[in-house]
Formats: structure tokens, C-alpha cells, sequence
């Protein structure tokens, strides 16, 4: 045969074959004519082609294991399975990643922004500070006036308050003014300008016990040396008096301190001794008030302890203004007072004079010597004189007012 006409034949045949096959009718074909035309006889092997023949594209179905094939150099093939989404959204590493919920006031936590301010529910509730314009427990009107108002007045607390005055708080407001009718003799009043609150001016200055109510009569003056009320005017007593030449002339009240002190209710003067005590011999001081010899006992005293006690000689025809005042004297003499009863002391242990103007153990009244002492704690005083001068006499008979 014809190698074309070979060809061709077995082009029919397979297309036989296939189309049999696509029908379904027929059985399978065992063999074909391979020998020379006409000859059904001559057995083909199915299992080998004719070398010459190109080999059978054998119809196995495609297996989609999901990898699209892939012809190199030519178009891919799209297999029709869509790409699968696996949930994880593409992150931008630029950006902060919301990691939960954001903090909320309630929730429990005081965490955020929170505080016991802006969110008490989950922070609790502040502490109480001055000026929150709440009054807690622990504040009050001194330590947070801004929170629990002004302290009301209290009589003593130093600030005198719309609602004190004088006359209900003078701790804070001061005393009030001295006015006439309101009970008290006091400031300027006296007798004649507020007799109502002074009391009437008395007709006889004599009359008047003490020494307020003397200076508060403008006619009259206290007489601290005495401890009596005179007439008189600033300038002094209208009698002549001591009390001017002492200083003891007083015309107001404020001056009746100098002779407030308890007044001495000791025995009165028994007389003068002419007991001689330690004499100089010639090598000592014999003249001024701190020799230590010839001192002469003169008296002897008994005195309630820390009364005033007033002691001199200061009458006599030396005396001159100081005539006929206590006791006499004679001369220049001097006095020293010594505390106990009939003790003997220096200069250094006496009972020291209380400084007031006018007022000496030496010349007080002219040469004659009037002072004021303290009864010490013995209640007894007993006093000493001598002359200033040795070589001149003078005498000295001791007196107490």
C-alpha cells in the first residue's frame, strides 16, 4: 500500500474508533488489517502501534489541585477560584494600634484622665481643700472662712466688730470715753463739772476722807504728809502747810498713788533716849550720814510689816516753814533707821528711805531731817540721830506721822 494511502487509512480508523466510542455502540476492536488489503485475518497488537504511527493522546481527566498550569511563554490559564481572604487587614506601622477600649468614667477604673475631680464614681471624692466652697468636717470659720463664712464676734478676740462697742467689749474696743451721768467720777470730771457722777463739791475741804474725792473738788488738795484734804489751789495750800515744802501737795487723782500704801497703826511716840552707842575714836568718818560712830538711840517703833511709816524731826526754831510739824529740832541733825526692835545697824544694813521728792534723813526741812520708810517683815523699826557735824551741836527728838 501507498505509505499516503496507510496514512489515511488509519486516520479513518481512528476516527471510527472514537466516534463508536462517543456513541457508545460497538465492542472493542481486537485487531485490524495489517497485512495486504483485504486480509481480515492478520492479528493486530493493540499494545503497539505502528511504529510509524504517531502514539494516542490518551483521555485522562485533568486533576485541579489548585495551582493554575502554567505554559511557559504562553497566557496563564484562569481556573476561576476567586483568592481567599484570611481576616488580616494590612497594618500601616506608622500608625498606634487601637489595642481596647478607651477609658470611660464608671467603669471601675480610675485610670486615664481621671480623677477624684472629674470622675469621683470611679476615683472617689477629693480630699477637703480650703477654697472648694464646701464646709467639711475638718474646716471651720478660722482656719476656712472662704468655705464656711466668716467667724461671728466674740468679745476678746482682739477685733472690735460691728456688733461691739465700748460699753459691751471694751477688751477690743477700748475703754469708752469718761462721760458725765455715766456712774464713774473719772477722766476730767470733778465735783463741780459732773456732780453726778462726782457728787456735790463739799462746803469744808477738811470734811473729805480720802484723796480721791478731795482732788475731784477743784478748792481743795490732798495732803499726802498728813493724809488730810486742805483748801488750796495749784500752787499750794491755802494754810501754810508742809505739804508744799515736801511735795506732798497733791490735786489729782492720779498723784494719790504716791501715798496709797497701808498707813502705819504702830504705837505712838513715847519719847526720845539718850542711849550712846559706838563713839569715834578719831580715825573714823565723824561727820556726814555714813559715819559709823556716834549714833544715839532716839526711838523705838512698832509697825504693821510693809506699811509706810513717816519719821523725822522737823519742829523747833531751826525749822523755819516747818514749824510745829513732829517732833523738835535743834542744829543739823541726821537720822538712820535700823529694822528690829532696839537693834543697831551701818550704813550698809539700814532701812533704806523711800525716794520721794522732799523727803531726806538728812535736810528735808531746812537742816532737819523727815523721810518715809517700808515697815520691814519684824514689824518693828528702831531709829537712830546724831549731829552732821562733830564739833556742832544739834538735837533731834524723833517724831512719826
Amino acid at each position: 500500500m501507498h505509505p499516503s494511502s496507510r496514512w489515511l487509512t488509519a486516520g479513518v480508523l481512528i476516527s471510527l474508533s472514537l466516534g463508536c466510542s462517543a456513541r457508545g455502540g460497538g465492542g472493542p476492536i481486537t485487531s485490524f488489517d495489517s497485512g495486504a488489503e483485504g486480509d481480515s485475518t492478520a492479528p493486530v497488537d493493540s499494545a503497539t502501534p505502528d511504529d510509524t504511527l504517531p502514539p494516542l493522546d490518551q483521555p485522562v481527566a485533568p486533576t485541579d489541585d489548585g495551582v493554575a498550569p502554567t505554559d511557559n511563554g504562553k497566557v496563564p490559564v484562569d481556573l476561576g477560584v476567586p483568592p481567599v481572604d484570611v481576616g488580616v487587614p494590612p497594618t500601616d506601622l506608622g500608625q498606634p494600634v487601637d489595642v481596647g477600649t478607651p477609658p470611660m468614667c464608671g467603669d471601675a477604673r480610675c485610670n486615664g484622665a481621671e480623677n477624684c475631680m472629674t470622675c469621683p464614681t470611679d476615683c472617689g471624692a477629693c480630699s477637703p481643700t480650703c477654697g472648694d466652697r464646701t464646709c467639711a468636717s475638718t474646716e471651720n470659720c478660722t482656719t476656712c472662712p472662704t468655705d464656711c463664712g466668716a467667724c461671728p464676734a466674740v468679745c476678746g478676740d482682739g477685733a472690735c466688730a460691728s456688733t461691739e462697742s465700748c460699753s459691751t467689749c471694751s477688751r477690743d474696743c477700748g475703754a469708752c470715753a469718761p462721760v458725765c451721768g455715766d456712774g464713774t467720777c473719772n477722766g476730767a470730771e470733778t465735783c463741780s463739772s459732773c456732780s453726778s457722777d462726782c457728787g456735790a463739791c463739799p462746803a469744808n475741804c477738811a470734811a473729805v476722807g480720802s484723796c480721791g474725792a478731795c482732788t475731784s473738788n477743784p478748792a481743795c488738795g490732798w495732803c499726802t504728809l498728813d493724809g488730810a484734804c486742805q483748801r488750796g489751789t495749784a500752787s499750794g495750800p491755802s494754810v501754810t502747810s508742809s505739804c508744799s515744802v515736801f511735795g506732798g501737795w497733791v490735786r489729782s487723782a492720779t498723784a494719790c498713788a504716791v501715798d496709797s500704801g497701808v498707813r502705819d497703826t504702830g504705837t505712838p511716840d513715847t519719847g526720845s533716849s539718850t542711849s550712846l552707842t559706838h563713839v569715834c575714836n578719831g580715825t573714823e568718818d565723824a561727820e556726814g550720814p555714813n559715819s559709823e560712830c556716834n549714833w544715839i538711840l532716839a526711838q523705838t517703833y512698832t509697825c504693821t510689816p510693809s506699811s509706810v511709816v513717816t519719821l523725822g524731826c522737823t519742829g523747833g526754831a531751826d525749822a523755819g516753814s516747818c514749824v510745829g510739824r513732829v517732833g523738835s529740832c535743834t542744829g543739823d541733825p541726821m537720822m538712820r533707821v535700823c529694822p528690829g526692835s532696839s537693834a543697831q545697824c551701818s550704813n550698809a544694813t539700814r532701812v533704806p528711805s523711800l525716794t520721794l521728792m522732799g523727803y531726806s534723813e538728812d535736810d528735808a526741812c531746812g537742816t532737819c531731817p523727815l523721810a518715809r520708810f517700808t515697815c520691814p517683815s519684824s514689824g518693828a523699826l528702831t531709829v537712830y540721830a546724831r549731829r552732821y557735824y562733830a564739833d556742832r551741836p544739834a538735837a533731834c527728838v524723833i517724831g512719826r506721822l
